[in-house]
């Protein structure tokens, strides 16, 4: 079982963490995020931590890692997350289009979303948007 890392505070740090606490106007995470702290540093286990505040042993790691790494402003803001994927190059789309409904693949009668997927090199879910968006069905095209 691993242990979770100590955390030592500064005089200041537990008086700004208290403050975060007793602040009316804190957000309920934020004060969720500064009682997780104020307890690790005082020994406490990730799962006690977990289980005094009604909250994942998960999340109480994952902000005691958020405050060593960043310190307080690190409880602050949540992390970044990723944007939408950028949308498939129009000239892909096309040949897409095109492989779809003019040509057939080594194996079988008609492209599946996968078989096509591995051909173009995108993935099925991508090949699904756009034959919907383009009313291609591979079983009924009548061009080949």
């Amino acid at each position: 079982m691993r242990l979770a890392e100590a955390i030592q505070l500064t005089e200041q740090e537990k008086l700004k963490l208290n403050w975060i606490i007793e602040k009316h106007s804190s957000s309920d995470k934020l004060v969720e995020r500064a009682k997780i702290i104020l307890m690790a540093s005082q020994g406490f286990s990730n799962i006690e931590i977990a289980n005094h505040i009604n909250i994942t042993r998960q999340k109480v790691a994952r902000w005691r890692q958020r405050f060593i790494e960043f310190g307080i402003e690190g409880l602050e803001k949540d992390a970044t997350r990723p944007g939408r994927m950028p949308e498939l190059d129009k000239e892909l789309v096309q040949e897409i289009v095109q492989i779809s409904k003019f040509s057939k693949p080594k194996e079988g009668e008609f492209w599946t979303q996968q078989s096509l997927a591995n051909e173009v090199g995108v993935s099925a879910s991508s090949i699904s948007r756009i034959w919907k968006k383009f009313g291609i069905d591979p079983k009924n095209t009548s061009e080949k």
